[in-house]
C-alpha cells in the first residue's frame, strides 16, 4: 500500500482502487508556493523567503533533503507600494541571494536562498498615511502560476512624551528617569524593547554585549475606548532587570556601561495570531492561516521607532557598580 505524505500541512489527493481495498496514490498535485515575509519600511533591504510544497510516496526524509523538492528553479518576484486608491508609489524587483547554510535539520540546508531588494526610495513611515500598503507578486514559470499578497504599512508610533526624543543623561535614582506616553490603538499592537548596551573585558579585550527587555501592549477590543498608555522607568525596575539578565561569567574580568536604547514596534493586530497559527498548528486544525492568494504562508509589515544613545549620570553609574542588584557583575566606573 502506498501512502501519501503531506508537507507544510497541504492535503494530498487520494482515491480508492476500483478492484481492491488498497489505498493508492493516483494523483500528484502541483507544488504550492509557500511565502514568508515580514517587512519594515525603515529597512534598506527587504527580504522574503519562498519555498515549495511537495508530495512523495515513499521516503519523505530523503526528498526533504533534496533542494529541488523545496525550492523553485526560477521565480520572478516584485513588490509595489500602493495607496488605498490603487496608485503605485514605488516598485521593487527582488533578486535571489544565497546566504550562509541553514542549521542541519529535516529540510535541505543548502542552498539557503532568499529573495531581496534594495530600496532606491524607501518609504518614509513618518509621513505615510495608514492606507499605504505593500503588494507582493511572484510568478513561477515551471508551474505557470502566480501568487499575490497585500499588507498595510503601519504608521510609526507617535510619542506624546518624552518631549525630548534626542538622547539625554538619565538619573535612575529619581521617581521618573524617563516617561513614555502614547495613544492606544484598536488596530495595532505596540511592542517596546529596552536595550542595555555594555562591554565585557575578556583576556584584555573589550567585547560589545547587550541585554533586552520586551513589553507588549495589545490592541484594544471592539468595545474599549482609546486612552493613553503610560510607562515610567526608574532604578527600582532598571537595576533588578540588569542584574537578572546578565549571567555571571568567571572569564569576564570587568564590565562597562555604554548606553540604553528604546525601540518601539507598531505591529498589525492580527500578526501575532497569524504567526502563531502558522508556526504552531495543532492536530485539531484542518487548515493553516494564509494571506497568500494562490499559495500558503504569511506576508505582513511593521514599523519601528528607535530612540538610541541614552546615558546614565554619575550617581546612576555608582549604583550600577555597587548596588545590591548588580555589584556582583563587575561593572567599573571608568
Amino acid at each position: 500500500m502506498n501512502r501519501a505524505i503531506p508537507i507544510f500541512g497541504l492535503l494530498s489527493i487520494l482515491a480508492f482502487g476500483s478492484c481492491n481495498n488498497d489505498l493508492d496514490l493516483v494523483y500528484y498535485a502541483d507544488p504550492i508556493p509557500v511565502v514568508y515575509g515580514i517587512l519594515c519600511p525603515q529597512d534598506s533591504v527587504h527580504r522574503v523567503m519562498i519555498r515549495r510544497s511537495f508530495i512523495c510516496g515513499d521516503s519523505v526524509e530523503h526528498y526533504a533533503k533534496q533542494p529541488d523538492s523545496v525550492l523553485f528553479g526560477t521565480v520572478q518576484v516584485n513588490m509595489e507600494v500602493r495607496s488605498d486608491e490603487g496608485s503605485v508609489l514605488e516598485r521593487y524587483n527582488f533578486q535571489p541571494e544565497v546566504f550562509a547554510l541553514r542549521n542541519e535539520g529535516f529540510f535541505a540546508s543548502a542552498p539557503n536562498i532568499l529573495y531581496a531588494t534594495r530600496s532606491t526610495q524607501p518609504v518614509n513611515p513618518l509621513i505615510i498615511n495608514t492606507f499605504d500598503k505593500y503588494t507582493l507578486t511572484a510568478y513561477f514559470p515551471e508551474i505557470d502560476k502566480s501568487i499575490i499578497a497585500e499588507t498595510w504599512i503601519p504608521p510609526v508610533l507617535m510619542l506624546a512624551s518624552p518631549a525630548r526624543l534626542d538622547p539625554f543623561e538619565m538619573d535612575m535614582l529619581v521617581e521618573q528617569s524617563i516617561r513614555f506616553v502614547w495613544q492606544q490603538s484598536q488596530t495595532y499592537n505596540i511592542e517596546m524593547i529596552t536595550v542595555f548596551n555594555y562591554l565585557e573585558e575578556i583576556n584584555y579585550e573589550w567585547i560589545p554585549k547587550s541585554i533586552k527587555h520586551k513589553r507588549t501592549y495589545p490592541h484594544l477590543g471592539k468595545n474599549q475606548y482609546a486612552s493613553r498608555e503610560e510607562l515610567s522607568l526608574n532604578g527600582d525596575w532598571f537595576y533588578p532587570m540588569v542584574g537578572g539578565r546578565i549571567k555571571k561569567d568567571p572569564s569576564v574580568s570587568a564590565r562597562k556601561f555604554v548606553s540604553i536604547d528604546f525601540l518601539f514596534f507598531t505591529i498589525p493586530a492580527g500578526a501575532y495570531d497569524n504567526y502563531l497559527y502558522t508556526q504552531y498548528p495543532t492536530d485539531y486544525s484542518e487548515s493553516t492561516f494564509s494571506n497568500i492568494i494562490n499559495g500558503q504562508g504569511l506576508f505582513t509589515a511593521y514599523s519601528r521607532r528607535e530612540l538610541k544613545g541614552f546615558t546614565l549620570g554619575t550617581a546612576s553609574i555608582d549604583s550600577l557598580v555597587s548596588g545590591k542588584d548588580t555589584r556582583d557583575l563587575g561593572f567599573v566606573r571608568w
